[in-house]
């Protein structure tokens, strides 16, 4: 049973979630991904309180594996003198940002997908997915998801953003993510909406620097924040993450950094922002989180016992992965980041009472959704229920949302387009893996043997990619813009392996062009699929006969099989088996 009177060090804890990542037990050895709860972590959970954690990909292997995972972390959490039952988040958005493996959840093609079916469907996919993801995760023993990602993406440039968001439009991006907020909720799963007040007018990744937006507070309103006033009005969101960017229109006071200067305050610290804007004027009643605290936009500028007050102080109710726990000498961090705060709280450097009212809006929130239940229900009951549902239905609808987001956006594909596919054909696409899937599926779909050379825009040599594209009749030529940013992996933990892949592409569009520059030289009839933001579009606008965008480009393996829809859609359009009926989500 619960204490009476929790002391301030467990209230502080309760407004603490971790990351459970990668741990060593000995010092000496490899970080391994945690799948299953080591001892001292446990034994952590039970004596701080601690409220939350998040789960990534690495911790996630299949669906008896995490159930018990989930299952053991609440029973940590029930240890606790506090007892109070654990939010278990994860980053399931659909397209680009999908922790749970294919076995144990259906991906989606994301949110850009979605848009693009928005003005033939209204929300039906948004809340067809949003049930769907929700049944997995509830399941699974998971009860928070941070989605959906209800940016309006009103930059091109936007590197982290782009497809997962719905669409340019605030009020198709307020319409589908309340439609799919809503369905989520009804469902049990607790919907972190992200990244307020906006992240979609950036040109930079909060994961490797600080974002500002200089437009003015009316543009704001009416653009950035309208997806959010609407979804708090029209789907009681049970949560909200902030975004590390500056927005001096919304608050141009300063904050002190780790070195000694002073800047606009990042959203997730701006008292003005999170306290006066979002509770009092928008009228907010949920859980706010701020995004994870390593990213550069927060650690670059603050260390992070200051990061934990200065976001407590903005009136923001949990801090989001504030301290790394690797190895067993990283235990005593946490304890020692509660004291750091119970200090700033005795020194007045923290209002007691706001973090009295914070507090009770945690546990508010955990009643309201019961997460008590799902502690008291046995590992092999859990474990039935997953393997009872019948998921038929969502590899149905994941289906249905991949074939009908294709988007035509120049061109037709007509008969004397398909009957060059009994000619020579050569496929091009980012790597050869894709290339390959795309081959495959094409040939599942046509009742002849297709004549196909496949390049890699990666490490085919270009005097090679010039040869092929001369000797085909129809060139089917794929890319990927803009770069992928460190979320798509799991965090600031994969920034080197973001940096090695930049790297790596540097030169693929400058190929695209090339070859794409050749080929109507040549005559040659071209497709030019956008595999993710459709921007580059108007790039090779006058070099393709035909253009079309699927705003997804996943390929996931498990036990030897092949996920890759997007790549199945594409196919059926080629051949004529499928109109592409989507639109456009974003204007080119």
């Amino acid at each position: 049973m619960p204490i009476k009177s929790p002391s301030l060090k467990h209230k502080i804890a309760q407004k603490l979630m971790l990351d459970l990542r990668f741990y060593s037990s000995a010092t000496t050895q490899k970080l391994e991904p945690v799948t299953e709860l080591p001892n001292e972590i446990a034994s952590l959970i039970s004596d701080t309180g601690l409220g939350g954690v998040i789960l990534f990909s690495e911790n996630l292997d299949n669906a008896q594996q995490i159930i018990k995972l989930t299952h053991d972390l609440q029973k940590a959490a029930q240890q606790s003198e506090f007892s109070s039952p654990m939010l278990i988040s994860v980053d399931q958005e659909g397209g680009r940002v999908t922790r749970l493996p294919v076995s144990a959840s259906t991906p989606f093609t994301g949110n850009m997908s979605i848009g693009a079916t928005y003005k033939k469907f209204g929300v039906h996919y948004a809340i067809a997915t949003g049930q769907a993801i929700a049944n997995d995760l509830t399941l699974l023993g998971i009860n928070v998801n941070n989605a959906p990602c209800i940016d309006i993406n009103n930059n091109p440039d936007n590197p982290v953003i782009n497809i997962r968001s719905f669409s340019e439009d605030p009020v198709t991006v307020a319409k589908l993510g309340a439609a799919q907020v809503k369905a989520m909720q009804k469902e049990g799963i607790l919907c972190a909406i992200k990244h307020f007040p906006g992240h979609g007018n950036t040109q930079v990744d909060s994961h490797t620097g600080l974002p500002r937006v200089d437009s003015s507070r009316e543009d704001i309103i009416s653009n950035e924040l309208h997806p959010f006033t609407y979804t708090i009005e029209h789907a009681e969101p049970a949560m909200l993450m902030t975004a590390h960017i500056q927005y001096p229109a919304l608050d141009s006071s300063k904050v002190m950094t780790k070195t000694g200067n002073a800047i606009t305050p990042p959203a997730t610290m701006s008292y003005e922002i999170m306290h006066n804007l979002l509770r009092e004027q928008m009228q907010f009643k949920g859980v706010s989180i701020t995004d994870a605290l390593d990213m550069a936009g927060i650690s670059d500028y603050f260390d992070m016992t200051q990061a934990v007050i200065n976001t407590f102080k903005a009136d923001v109710d949990i801090a989001l992965m504030p301290i790394k726990i690797r190895i067993p000498a990283d235990l005593k961090k946490l304890p020692a980041l509660i004291t750091a705060v119970e200090q700033a709280v005795n020194a007045h450097e923290l209002n007691r009472e706001q973090l009295n009212i914070s507090y009770e809006r945690i546990q508010k929130l955990k009643q309201q959704y019961d997460l008590e239940q799902t502690v008291n229900v046995s590992l092999n009951q859990k474990t039935f229920r997953f393997n009872s549902r019948q998921n038929s239905d969502h590899k149905r609808l994941e289906q249905a949302l991949a074939y009908n987001s294709v988007t035509l956006y120049k061109g037709k594909i007509d008969k004397a387009l398909i009957g060059l596919l009994t000619q020579k054909v050569h496929i091009v696409m980012p790597d050869t893996a894709k290339a390959t899937i795309l081959t495959k599926a094409i040939q599942n779909e046509v009742p002849f043997q297709i004549s196909v050379q496949v390049s890699s825009l990666l490490d085919v040599k270009t005097s090679i990619l010039t040869k092929r594209t001369k000797a085909c009749e129809l060139l089917i030529i794929g890319h990927i813009a803009p770069k992928q940013s460190a979320v798509e992996f799991g965090g600031i933990d994969d920034l080197e392996r973001v940096k090695a892949l930049d790297k790596l592409n540097a030169n693929t569009f400058k190929r695209l062009l090339d070859t794409l520059h050749k080929a109507k030289a040549c005559n040659k009839k071209v497709i030019f699929i956008s595999l993710r933001a459709p921007y580059e579009i108007k790039e090779v606008m006058d070099l393709a006969d035909v253009i079309l965008a699927t705003y997804a480009y996943n390929i996931k393996s498990e036990g030897g099989n092949i996920h890759a829809l997007p790549y199945e859609a594409l196919a059926k359009v080629i051949t004529g088996e499928h109109q592409a009926i989507g639109d456009l989500p974003v204007s080119i």
